[in-house]
């Protein structure tokens, strides 16, 4: 028998835009746009509305694919392709959506404003970024296409612009992303497992390996992990700057408005890869304190390229040093959903197997104690990116001051959630931009951070080693992800 609530969130997520429930799709393609005007805008609006995949659609989708794999081992049995739409801040204002005076400071500013807080400086300064991002410049929206048949994919694509061209919307900007092929599938380009610890979001997605988060972290309207309804004003008066968080995020002052409702809000960041500094830069480091070039790799992001932990699980422990050797080769049973988060450093305080300034410990310091009260739960990003550009070949040198359209590869990434200044921002600036988080001398993010040419990275046992960048933002926004219904609301 259905129950009650069943019901509700089945409704609820007829309303939510499918991409922040996960398309998991091997193939995306990004139309960036602009309108002529807020009437023709409006119009295209209202046509490609009932398009666009919801929530409960590509949920059902993904379950049935899972089943189907793991009974048929056939992952192309079953087929989709799904549209989205992201809107900016001045692609709202264009068509004149009501109540934006009521959104937060980041979002009414766009990520090019926020460059220095994030770090995006140098080589990733705006006034470097690609079109449609050069300057920091906003397309009015960006339509996210995904599908595992390239074939079909391309048809979608044909019918959206021919849509697209009725309503006198001009295409500014394209971006392809694509999953690396096989046995690569799975892994950005540096070659380690990506999405290994992704959050489930309570009551609307299936389980996964990383925990739960609940749904008002996400979407606005909602109970949030600090116990407000996300979207809505506090009463709790604002946090005073601290040595741990010097500019905390300041209560909503007014509510958003009726229509953000099962919205969220999306940052969207092409992230260039320099495979080939990457592996040069680990070749030269790593006999200076006495590990391999692999050893180092996974201890600066903080796994193995399979995804293995670097810590002992107590369901599936090895007789080898899992923060030396990948487990996974003594022990394959160590990548099934149940161990390969079966951690928190709470045996590692030091950093002894996972550096404290390891990619995966910057993003989600589990159970480590930290300042103001603070929790990572708090903080936990719902990524919804792929891979972009060419598969890297051996012996490829490091990118120069040019870097040629054949060998740009790299991350788009997606990021879902109800504030981006209490997740993305934070995160970035204040866990994986400082050397001192945690603690002195642990380092910046070797992976992520962007706001110095090199920085120090600490391996405890070993010694520290100052790593160059290998990761640099060509281009960016800040989005909203409106409902169905908001949308609906927004082109009347």
């Amino acid at each position: 028998m259905t129950n009650s609530n069943d019901i509700k969130v089945s409704e609820e997520l007829r309303d939510i835009q499918g991409g922040a429930i996960g398309f998991f799709k091997d193939h995306e393609r990004f139309l960036f746009i602009n309108c002529a005007d807020a009437v023709t805008g409006k119009a295209f609006l209202t046509e490609l509305e009932p398009t666009l995949a919801n929530g409960l659609e590509v949920r059902r989708f993904n379950e049935a694919f899972s089943e189907n794999r793991r009974h048929n081992g056939d992952p192309d049995a079953l087929q989709s392709t799904w549209v989205n739409i992201l809107i900016s801040r001045t692609g709202l204002a264009f068509i004149g959506a009501p109540g934006l005076e009521t959104f937060p400071d980041e979002f009414a500013a766009g990520m090019g404003a926020r460059n220095a807080l994030i770090g995006d400086v140098g080589t990733s300064d705006p006034s470097t970024w690609q079109a449609p991002f050069t300057g920091g410049a906003e397309p009015h929206a960006v339509i996210i296409l995904a599908g595992d048949n390239l074939a079909d994919l391309d048809a979608r694509r044909t019918k959206i612009e021919e849509m697209l061209a009725r309503h006198g919307v001009t295409i500014i900007g394209r971006q392809d992303g694509d999953a690396r092929p096989a046995p690569f599938g799975g892994h950005e380009h540096f070659g380690f497992k990506d999405g290994v610890s992704q959050p489930a979001i309570e009551k609307f997605t299936k389980s996964g390996k990383g925990g739960t988060i609940p749904p008002g972290d996400v979407f606005i309207g909602y109970p949030d992990s600090e116990g407000n309804i996300s979207g809505q004003p506090v009463s709790t008066p604002p946090p005073a700057p601290t040595p741990y968080n010097p500019t905390p995020v300041p209560p909503q002052p007014q509510p958003l408005p009726d229509w953000t409702r099962n919205g969220s809000f999306v940052v969207l960041r092409k992230l260039r890869q320099d495979v080939g500094g990457f592996n040069t830069s680990m070749a030269n480091a790593a006999p200076g304190i006495g590990l391999t070039p692999d050893q180092l790799a996974a201890k600066a992001f903080g796994r193995w390229p399979s995804g293995a932990p670097m810590e002992q699980v107590s369901d599936c422990p090895v007789t080898g040093n899992p923060a030396l050797t990948d487990p996974s080769i003594e022990a394959p049973a160590i990548l099934d959903a149940k161990n390969i988060n079966a951690f928190d450093f709470t045996d590692d305080p030091d950093g002894n197997n996972v550096p404290r300034g390891s990619h995966i410990r910057k993003m989600n310091p589990r159970k480590d104690v930290l300042p103001d009260g603070d929790t990572s739960d708090k903080h936990r990003l719902v990524r919804r990116g792929i891979a972009y550009g060419p598969e890297f070949t051996p012996g490829e040198p490091a990118y120069g001051q040019t870097v040629p359209d054949n060998q740009d590869r790299g991350l788009l990434f997606i990021n879902y959630q109800a504030s981006i200044a209490r997740f993305f921002e934070f995160v970035q600036s204040h866990w994986a931009n400082r050397e001192d988080f945690q603690q002195p001398g642990d380092g910046k993010d070797p992976i992520i951070s962007q706001d110095t040419p090199d920085g120090p990275f600490n391996v405890p046992g070993h010694g520290q080693v100052n790593f160059a960048r290998w990761v640099t933002t060509v281009g960016g926004g800040y989005f909203f992800a409106p409902s169905l219904s908001g949308l609906r609301t927004l082109t009347k």
